[in-house]
Formats: structure tokens, sequence, C-alpha cells
């Protein structure tokens, strides 16, 4: 008999389904089963990390794939624990011209100290606050009444499609199990088929994630602090988990529906037993519950009904969704064949050893089926929407000052554009956190987004060390990301009602915070204080600091986004000329004693090039600046700055992952081949599981999904960059990458790459254009460039090639 029980929250459908045909002459084979876009293994998953991953952005699944004894670990994107208290930021602007006075006196660790100091002289912990946790929200264990080993077994993960797969065999019975997490119905489905002998007979169950033997104390403990005991109960075709946390009025609800096809069912203990079925369908939906009180158990009963309990259905449903958006971009550098082996085998023939043509594809697809599936309502957290254990590293929760913005790089370019409305769904809620974060810092109107964030938006995560109140480029930073999706959607509505206004609240910081008070001698604004994330200048004893480049990049760039804006829509003319003026007294870059890009717009702060984070580079990642581009010296000196990062990387090893992928877009941006090369090759070949997750550290070592979205755009600007006008054709392709062909990749200026296709011979080339327009096409293969101006009528494509000698 089989029981179906719960853990915690999301939709699920689950089937299983048993042939009553009895066949003498032993188990029917298993499918060869390779997806043209995925992964094949010939094991389960030995821990977590390898487990196959579903999800539809709200919801993630972790595939254990065990025979006769299954784990299915779910999580809701807004499921965190309610731990932090939430309340306004630590109020520092009555103390700023003191702070700002230490800053430039250099006592930058007096400086962060004295925010500590004010910290706790207001009541609050005086100490770092951790955001909330991401936690496992259930297990999903299916334990089959079978003590037979299987006799031959094969699992696998198609990116198109979303199912993960797993068959097996005993000997006289072909098992079968198949599972998705649907994006229009907002269920897990999941099929068991017995072709054979024997029917189904097992117990399914559900309930909180339970840490496992190998797990430590501090995991147990943290499972602890998790909600309290689940009631669970079952009646009928239904189950229900509810679950309330500890420290909260919130919490959760699970709700499935269970359909069988034949055999006995029965209800009891909370669980579904199931005996001699020949198919079973289960429904599960996770139910986030801002009030405990106010179940919603039976308006999802009534959802699940109306969603119905056919797999094929059901799936064809999800494809038409999941699979139109993972189906426009692709690469190919003609190593399909050499693709049609295990996934374990693919792993150890390149692990650590030079990236091949074959595990590039790998990555390039995982990467953008990973992000994909962990898009929802919100965007990607630290590890995506999965999680395995209880203590997530860094809580898994949202790191704005680099991680995200890594996880999200290939949103535009890698042609999911609707996929970026998970971060400005994510902000919208909580402007008026951001809002009150730059009033209580520094007096200041406009927003200021904190470097950490989960369920809130108050700055909470900062200590004398991390002084994140000083970090103040995010609005800016991400007000790019809203500008960014104008230029390659060209939604002119976007544009006014929602990209405008968030990057004017952004610029609205700036012009109380760089006011004449901190102006130099010679009329110059300082960024003061300021806050490289995460770096100390060398022989310096503290991360605060004074005009860090980032600063003066993400500024620089929402300035000139504005201006841009608004002169195309004839508006703001006053404004125009603050903003303009404003840019005119900005510090200028500056360049260090060995010729670099300095990571600190002041004289007396030294380079520190063996750090992990490469922020200074925020100018160099979605185009040049042209304060950068237009002067030969900087020029250089980016180029110099990204080869002492590189050089600095090769020695050390396994510092974390999404600072290869800055060095990476830097370098790709100032067509450093080789460079860039390095930064995708050592991603690609240590940074991934052997089920090709992605991780944080070299090893691989903790389970992260920044450079899923990462390491493919890198590829991407590799092989096509772009500005409204222009595009730019293979302006970093390495020696490595011979020959290949991309399609579907985006430019800003509404025009799609169509296909690009290179070889030693010759180039070629198709675009599409959404409106009438000119543009330049410049191509970097050969040894002479080629540089065409094309007229492009709408929708209609066109076609060119280039010889590259």
């Amino acid at each position: 008999m089989w029981r179906i029980a719960f853990m915690a929250a999301g939709a699920l459908v689950v089937v299983w389904a048993a042939s009553a045909e009895a066949r003498a002459d032993g188990a029917p084979a298993i499918e060869a089963d390779v997806p043209l876009r995925g992964i094949f293994s010939l094991r389960p998953a030995p821990r977590w990390e390898e487990a196959l991953l579903i999800g539809n952005g709200r919801m993630g699944g972790l595939v254990m794939s065990r025979p006769f004894d299954e784990t299915i670990t779910l999580t809701h994107e807004r499921l965190f624990l309610p731990i932090a208290e939430q309340r306004p930021t630590v109020e520092t602007g009555s103390r700023l011209d003191e702070i700002r006075k230490l800053i430039r006196d250099g006592q930058y660790a007096q400086a962060a100290g004295l925010v500590m100091q004010i910290d706790k002289d207001q009541g609050r912990p005086g100490r770092l606050v951790w955001a909330d946790p991401f936690f496992p929200a259930c297990d999903l264990r299916i334990t089959l009444d079978n003590e037979a080993k299987p006799t031959g077994y094969r699992r696998s993960l198609d990116y198109a499609t979303g199912v993960a797969r797993v068959q097996w065999t005993d000997a006289d019975t072909r098992y079968q199990q198949r599972a998705f997490i649907s994006r229009p119905d907002n269920a897990m489905v999941l099929e068991l088929t017995a072709e054979g002998a024997k029917g189904l007979t097992g117990r399914i169950a559900v309930g909180p994630h339970v840490p496992g033997p190998k797990e430590n104390d501090k995991e147990r403990r943290s499972a602890g602090n998790g909600p309290a005991s689940p009631t669970v109960s079952a009646e009928g075709q239904w189950m229900t988990l509810r679950g309330a946390y500890r420290k909260a009025p919130a919490g959760y609800e699970i709700v499935a529906r269970v359909m069988a096809d034949g055999g006995k069912t029965q209800a009891k203990d909370g669980a579904i037993g199931v005996e001699g079925a020949s198919k079973v369908t289960v429904l599960l939906r996770i139910v986030p519950l801002n009030d405990f009180k106010n179940s919603s158990v039976a308006r999802t009963r009534k959802g699940l009904e109306s969603v119905g309990g056919d797999f094929d259905a059901l799936l064809k449903r999800h494809v038409a969704v999941h699979g139109a958006i993972y189906g426009r971009q692709r690469l190919d550098l003609g190593a399909a064949a050499d693709r049609q082996i295990p996934a374990e085998q693919l792993y150890q023939e390149t692990h650590d050893k030079a990236a091949t043509p074959a595990l590039l594809e790998q990555v390039f697809d995982a990467g953008r089926y990973e992000i994909l599936c962990c898009c929802g309502d919100w965007p990607p957290n630290l590890q995506g929407v999965w999680a395995g254990v209880w203590n997530t590293p860094w809580r898994s929760a949202y790191t704005l000052n680099g991680n995200m913005p890594s996880a999200i790089a290939n949103l535009l370019n890698g042609n999911m554009p609707e996929l970026m409305h998970s971060v400005f769904g994510y902000f919208e809620p909580m402007m008026e956190h951001f809002r009150s974060n730059a009033k209580r810092h520094y007096n200041a109107r406009g927003i200021f987004i904190p470097a950490h964030a989960s369920r809130f938006g108050y700055d909470l995560s900062y200590n004398q060390t991390y002084c994140h109140t000083f970090w103040t480029a995010g609005a800016a930073w991400y007000a790019g990301f809203y500008y960014d999706y104008y230029l390659y959607t060209g939604d002119k509505d976007f544009l006014r009602d929602k990209a405008l206004p968030f990057m004017k609240d952004a610029a609205l910081f700036y012009e109380d915070f760089l006011t004449k008070e901190v102006k130099d001698a010679q009329g110059v604004y300082e960024f003061n204080p300021s806050y490289s994330p995460e770096n100390t200048p060398a022989g310096g004893n503290s991360q605060a600091t004074i005009n860090a480049t980032m600063d003066l990049a993400a500024c620089r760039q929402l300035l000139g986004n504005l201006v841009k804006a608004c002169t195309e829509l004839g508006i703001e003319k006053d404004n125009v000329a603050k903003w303009k003026a404003m840019m005119a007294s900005l510090p200028k870059y500056m360049i260090g004693e060995n010729g670099e890009l300095k990571e600190w717009c002041k004289a007396q702060l030294r380079e520190n090039h063996s750090h992990r984070h490469c922020s200074h580079f925020l100018g160099l990642w979605y185009g040049i600046d042209p304060a950068i581009a237009d002067d030969p010296a900087l020029l250089a000196a980016a180029k110099k700055a990204v080869l002492l990062r590189t050089e600095s990387r090769a020695k050390r090893g396994g510092v974390m992952g999404f600072g290869a992928v800055q060095i990476g877009l830097a370098a790709a941006s100032l067509g450093d081949a080789e460079s860039a090369w390095f930064s995708v090759d050592r991603l690609a070949t240590r940074y991934y599981y052997p089920t090709f997750a992605s991780s944080h550290n070299a090893g691989p070592s903790i389970f992260n999904a920044d450079i899923s979205g990462g390491l493919p755009a890198v590829i991407v600007e590799m092989l096509v960059q772009s500005q409204p006008g222009s595009i730019t054709l293979l302006p970093a392709l390495p020696k490595q990458m011979p020959a290949g062909r991309i399609v579907g990749v985006p430019c800003r200026g509404q025009v799609t790459v169509e296909e690009l296709k290179w070889s030693p011979d010759k180039v070629e080339f198709t675009l599409r254009s959404a409106k009438d327009q000119e543009m330049t096409v410049d191509c970097r293969r050969g040894d002479r460039g080629h540089k065409i101006k094309l007229r492009l009528k709408a929708n209609e494509p066109v076609t060119r090639q280039f010889p590259v000698k």
C-alpha cells in the first residue's frame, strides 16, 4: 500500500500508476532517456546538492531520485522564518557630520565603530543582525513496499520541459517516476508507473524537513527555531498540513488532493494509503499565510479541483509557458554527440581540467534552466528557490550588493525579459522601507537599498567590519536594470510608469547626499561615507572608505540614464539640467600606481587586488562608461585592473564565484577575450556539482545560484554586445571557441540576433528588428574587423556574412 502525507507549503501534483498485467519474461528495459538539453545520470543523488532541480519560480523541488525510498524536498519563495525583528534601521542622520569628519580625517574604523555605538545607544543589538532565513518547507517521502534491489537505474532532467524522470527495475517490473512543478497551475506533478508483474504498494508521507544524520548540531538547532509542530489531517481525497511560526502570527498551509484509479486508498494519521492502484494522482499546493488564523484551505481545495489530474494535460500546459521561455536562446558549439554521456562522466572528464565545448554547452543550458526555475513573484535568493538544510549559508536571503545582480545578469541578454518582473515585484512593496533607510541613515529623501534583505527592506545587516550602512550604490545600481529593461523591450509605458519613478527616487537620494557640504576644495563632490563591498584597502583597517569607484560608477550610470530617458520623452527639462550639473561635479575616475583603474578615487587608499569582489568594474558591465571609453588612459587602466584581478584569482583558486562573473563581464566589454575565457573556464570547471547545479565556492562548495545566471551572461557578452543603434559581434571570442552558433540573442534597441554562426572562415548573422531603424554592426572576428550600417524594417529578417581572412 502507498501512503501519502505532507511536509509543508506549495502546489504539488503526484501521479503513481501501476500495470496490473504480470509479465513472465522479466522487467521491461529502461529507456535510454537522453534529453536534448538537460542531463541524465546512472546513480541516485548522494546528497541534496546533487538532486534534480525542478521549480516554477514560486516553488522549488529537490528530487533525490532514490528507488523505493524517495525524498523530494519542497520550498516556497516566500517562506522565510520570521526571526529578525521588522523595525526601521538605526538613525545615524543626526550624527552624520561626525561620521563624515572621521572619514575625512582617515579614521575609517572609528566611523564604522560610531555607527555601532549609536546602534547600541538606541537600544538595538549593536551587532550584525542576519536577514530572516530561507528554509525547506517540507519533505515528500515515498516508500515502496519492496525489498528488492534495483537491477537497473537511470534518472534525467529535461531543461526544455522541466521534467525530472527516474527509471529503475527489479526482477520483473519497471518503474518510472516523472515530476515537474507547473508554472500555470502552481503545482508539482509527479507520476509513477510500474510495468510488469507488480503493482504499486507503499507509503507516501509529507512532513517538516528533518535534519539528516550527517547534518551537524547547528543544523539541528536551526530546525528547532523553525515553525511550531504542524498539524496534519486527512479525509476522503484531501490532506492538509498547517504550520504556524513561533515568532509571528503568520504561517503556511499545504493542501493536497489524492485521486486513485483501481486498488484501495485509506486516509489515516494525516496520510493516504494506496494499495494495488493502477494510478494515483496527487495535487499539492503550498500557501503562505500572512495571518495564520485566516485559513485558505477551502479556497485552495476549490482551486485544485479546477486543475484536474491528468499528468500529460498538466505537462502540456506547463511546457507552453516554461518551454516557450527556455527555448528562445540556444548555444551550439558542435558538442551534441559529446553530451550523450552521463552527467557524472562529463563532470569527471572536465572537473578541474580545461573546459570543453560539451561542458560549455552544458553549463550554459543548466544555468538558464535553473534561473528560469527560481524566478517567480520574487527573484532568485542565494540558493535560487531550493534548500536542503535548515541552516542555509548566509540565511539564503537576498545579498543585494553582488550576488543577486549576478543571478539575474542573463535575464535580459538571455531572452527572458519577463522574469525581470520578479525583481521589480520584490522591490515594489519595500519602497517605503527604502525611503525610511535613506531618511534615518542620511537625512535624505529618495531610497536606500540595503546590502541584505529577505521579507522586508529595512537595513539591519551591518556591523563595524561589514559597515553596510555606508553602501549607498544599491538603488542606483538596480535602477540600471529598470532602464535596461526598457532598452531591450521598448516598453515606454514601463519606462514612464515604473522605471522613471524608481530612477528618480534613486537620484533624489543623491541630491541630498551629495550636497555642497561634501564638496572638496575644487568643488567636486565626495562620496562620504563610502563602501566598496567587503573590500579593505591594502594596509587599511576598515572597509569604510571615501569615494569608492563603485559609488561613482553607479551614480554616473543613473544620472546619465535619467538624462537620456527624459530627453527621449521630452520631459523633466529642469531636472535634466540639474542631473547634468551633478554629473559635472562628480569625482573623476583615478589610475593607481600600477596603472590600473583604482577601486577608490582617493590617492591614499591603496588597491587590494586579492579580494573576491570586483565592485569597481560596475562601469564596465553594461557597456563601458563613456568617461572611460572616451579616455585612452582610463581605458588602458580598466584593462590593467581586469588583468591584475585575473592574475590574483589564478593564484588563489577557490574564492566565490560571482567575482569571476564580474571579471568576465568587464573583460568581455573591454574586448579582452583571454581574461573573459579565464573566468568562463574557471567557473565551468570548478564551480558545479556533478548534476551541474552551481556552487558559491570552487570545489564545489556551498550550493548557490549566482553563477547560474552570471556564467551564461558572460558567454553571451563574449559573443554579442549592444547599445541602442549598434551591435558588436564576437567582441571577445577566445581561441578555445573557434566555431559555433548562438540563436535568440536580444539587443538593446529592440533588435534580436536571431542567429549568429562563426567559423575560422566566415561569420554569418541574421537580425530582426521590432521597428524601422538604422543599425551599425561591428564584427571583431579575424585579422581585420568589419563594420557596416544596415537599414532594418520592422519584423523583416536581414542576413549578412563576413569573410574572416
